[in-house]
């Protein structure tokens, strides 16, 4: 009976996270007019090969640098950018990982959900007037924190009631290790933006090393945790 209800309400949960992040999507696209279609395709670009190159700590989640490069696309792009390049995340994702379609709708719309909490985040706390991407570096860190916690807590519930695990343990395994890493990738997307800016696509470049040295520092950490795992289950 328990799992059952819990089906349910997963069910319900998917439902109404999809409906809400696909009506964002709709909202997004409704609105497009004079977008930057090189510098989303680029970011789009580099977010499918992020996502062919994550990899997998727990079962039920996956790191790549894809985020980063969604918040960079919601600072430079705003929700268009946000429905463009988390789209193609999901879309990656879905082929790469051949994840259930109702999954893929949910991923994409929790990426959604999260980058329109930051453009709304820099859209309150910043004005025209600040000045260049930098001034927003304050703002951004905040709506990162913000967009984490949507993104990880949408996860968590779903992933607590597919498990039955209590969501508290669900966010302290698979998601609180990770914040400091999605702070990096808020900072990083600010100078992703400050970049473009300042030297066009040319200044996107800039960014593939940190970008990388991030990416590899998350694999590492997981990978040496793993290995901790594993010595410790050896008798």
């Amino acid at each position: 009976m328990n799992s059952n209800r819990s089906s349910s309400t997963l069910a319900l949960l998917i439902a109404f996270v999809s409906v809400l992040g696909l009506g964002v999507v709709a909202g997004a696209l409704a609105g497009w007019e004079n977008e930057d279609e090189v510098l989303l395709i680029s970011l789009a670009t580099l977010a499918v090969f992020s996502e062919i190159f994550d990899f997998s700590p727990f079962p039920n989640s996956r790191i790549s640098i894809s985020f980063g490069l969604i918040l960079a696309a919601g600072m430079l792009g705003g929700l268009q950018g946000v429905a463009a390049v988390a789209s193609a995340t999901a879309m990656a994702d879905y082929a790469v990982h051949r994840t259930h379609p109702a999954k893929s709708i949910f991923n994409l719309a929790t990426l959604i959900l999260s980058g329109a909490a930051y453009v709304g985040v820099l859209e309150a706390l910043t004005t025209p007037s600040d000045g260049d991407s930098i001034a927003s570096l304050g703002p951004a860190v905040f709506g990162t924190f913000i967009a984490f916690f949507v993104n990880s807590g949408l996860l968590t519930m779903a992933i607590s009631l597919e498990t039955g695990n209590h969501p508290w343990t669900v966010w302290n395994v698979n998601f609180r290790w990770t914040l400091p890493h999605y702070v990096i990738l808020g900072v990083l997307a600010v100078f992703t933006a400050a970049t473009y800016d300042r030297w066009a696509l040319p200044g996107l470049t800039l960014l593939a090393s940190p970008l990388l040295m991030t990416w590899l520092a998350m694999k590492q950490y997981t990978d040496s945790t793993a290995d901790l795992s594993s010595d410790a289950s050896r008798p």
